[in-house]
């Protein structure tokens, strides 16, 4: 057995060395002291303990005293263990990192707590230390059934699909084609995020959503995990070609994505070395002008031109000034490796110019202009005969406006394009619009016919109702007038009668003359409700007769609505 050697002072491992030594106490006694000590089962499936009785004939016998520490033997190290030491062998076991801190003091020293570390051959270890072999192996029926494994059962790919966190997102992909899911303006939602942190994050293709299903460390790790093999199981079942990530996507680096800007000069200006002609009377230089030095550059679109001038005339330095635009950067480019090509570019006028050419010609030289050019060129001239300019970024001045000019490029083709179909679908409006209306003129004109039709016929229906309403109202006026009559004749009569009854008997017999009058007045009263439940009966018919005329022009509302409905213009 071998065991780690320390320092005393720095509580430091000499890291690599191993030193075989001996146990540091007697095995023998250390197995003497628990050689009686068994667990076993006991009846009823429990566990019980047996311990040998305490042979220490001095003290109480308490469990205690019988495990107590005893006094330690010299360390053969001549040291104390500065480590503790575990109670199943002798091996030094280091303690751990809190521990260790705690019982150092100072840097690298250990603090003045006593710890007597050297156990020699009376070392007793405590018994819950020692794990003592079960009699008869475990009891596995007992522990299965305390412990219950539960039953695992592989889940089928379609029950996976149907995780309350996964459910939504293939519902919908289901919904699509391949060709749709493999579009690269669709962009996706990590459902295994849901609710969480990175919810409303966007994945602008499978294959970056799949990435970060498998590499995400941090939550809900296990759950991203299956999310990513069910994703990728149920691409392969639809025959969706995504590359596998973590093994070709994503394993190349491409360039820096900083982009060095650059100053340039604005407007853009193309330098024209050599234009000098010749010297005049007063030995001064004369040069190219301005509308000839334009003359031959035709081809390129500069807007104007700039000599030098100097105490000696024409420097021989000229100027083409282009749009102070992207295109105009762009036709000064073109010009400058136009003289690229030709070799007559800076570098052939700095180093080895050849100023004329077989036959006596001047060779012109250009390159694009810089600062430092300007200032030379700007040399000897004084206020408003300078040529003015402004340092400016590369990307913002020219590459910028060239994105901005591909995208409004594209716009304007969109919209030549959605011009011409909009063209297209006037002309079809309009072809239809002439069919319609003649459909509509003739429409109109049966419906004018067919309406004064469906009026000469209501006219007359109407005429109709009202003769025989007349008609009933005469008959109706005809009973009212008769029975009136009657009633006057019979008042008549009754007045008459009360005038004799009251002339005959007032004297003669007055309780006859009451009788009479009292048979008089129930008949009054006999009428008077007569005539009431008349009335009430008359009502009653006008009430209903005005019932069922509202029930039938709602009908008849009704129904002309649905034939209005039936055969309206579709729209």
């Amino acid at each position: 057995m071998c065991e780690m050697s320390y320092q005393r002072g720095g509580g430091q491992s000499n890291k690599g060395k191993n030193v075989a030594t001996s146990s540091n106490f007697d095995v023998d006694q250390l197995n003497q002291g628990v050689q009686d000590v068994n667990l076993g089962s006991n009846e009823d499936g429990g566990w019980a303990t047996y311990s040998k009785k305490n042979k220490n004939k001095a003290g109480n016998g308490t469990g205690s005293n019988q495990w107590a520490s005893q006094n330690p033997k010299a360390n053969p190290w001549g040291q104390s263990d500065p480590y503790r030491t575990s109670g199943r062998g002798n091996v030094n076991v280091r303690p751990p990192n809190n521990a260790r801190a705690t019982q150092m003091g100072g840097r690298g020293g250990f603090n003045n707590q006593p710890m007597n570390r050297n156990y020699g051959n009376n070392y007793n270890p405590a018994l819950n230390s020692i794990r003592p072999p079960l009699q008869g192996g475990w009891d596995r029926k007992r522990v299965n059934a305390l412990f219950p494994q539960p039953a695992s059962s592989p889940k089928s790919h379609e029950e996976r699909k149907k995780n309350k966190w996964f459910a939504e997102f293939f519902t919908t992909l289901d919904k699509l084609t391949v060709d749709e899911i493999s579009e690269p303006d669709r962009q996706w939602h990590c459902p295994a995020c849901k609710n969480g942190p990175g919810a409303i994050d966007w994945y602008k293709s499978l294959q970056y959503l799949i990435s970060h299903a498998k590499r995400i460390g941090s939550k809900r790790v296990k759950l991203h995990r299956e999310f990513a093999e069910v994703l990728e199981e149920e691409l392969r079942i639809k025959g969706a070609t995504v590359v596998p990530a973590g093994e070709s996507f994503g394993q190349w680096e491409g360039p820096n994505e900083t982009v060095k800007d650059k100053e340039i000069v604005w407007p853009p200006m193309v330098i024209i070395m050599n234009t000098l002609l010749e010297q005049d009377e007063n030995d001064k230089w004369i040069g190219m002008g301005n509308p000839e030095l334009l003359d031959y550059f035709p081809n390129f679109a500069a807007v104007k031109a700039r000599h030098s001038y100097g105490p000696k005339g024409h420097r021989g330095m000229s100027l083409l000034i282009f749009e102070s635009s992207a295109v105009g950067y762009t036709e000064a480019e073109r010009l400058s490796k136009h003289f690229e090509q030709q070799g007559a570019h800076r570098d052939a006028w700095d180093y080895r110019p050849a100023l004329f050419l077989p036959g006596g010609k001047r060779r012109l030289y250009g390159y694009m202009a810089t600062k430092n050019d300007m200032d030379i060129f700007n040399q000897h001239c004084q206020g408003k005969s300078k040529v003015k300019f402004e340092m400016v970024s590369y990307l913002e001045n020219y590459v910028n406006q060239l994105k901005q000019m591909k995208e409004d490029n594209q716009l304007l083709n969109f919209y030549k394009d959605k011009s011409a179909k909009d063209a297209r679908h006037a002309k079809a409006m309009e072809e239809s619009n002439v069919l319609l209306s003649k459909k509509l003129r003739e429409s109109e004109v049966q419906y004018r016919v067919v309406r004064e039709r469906t009026e000469s016929l209501h006219k007359q229906n109407q005429e109709e109702m009202d003769s025989q309403e007349q008609h009933y109202n005469d008959l109706l006026k005809g009973f009212q007038e008769a029975r009136n009559r009657e009633e006057d004749h019979f008042d008549k009569l009754m007045q008459e009668e009360r005038r004799r009854v009251d002339q005959t008997f007032s004297d003669a017999d007055p309780q006859k003359r009451d009788e009479k009058f009292e048979e008089m007045k129930v008949f009054e009263e006999e009428r008077e409700k007569l005539m009431s439940l008349h009335d009430k009966k008359m009502a009653e018919l006008q009430n209903k007769y005005l019932k069922d005329k509202v029930e039938l022009e709602q009908g008849f509302n009704a129904d002309l609505t649905r034939l209005r409905d039936k055969y309206a213009p579709k729209a």
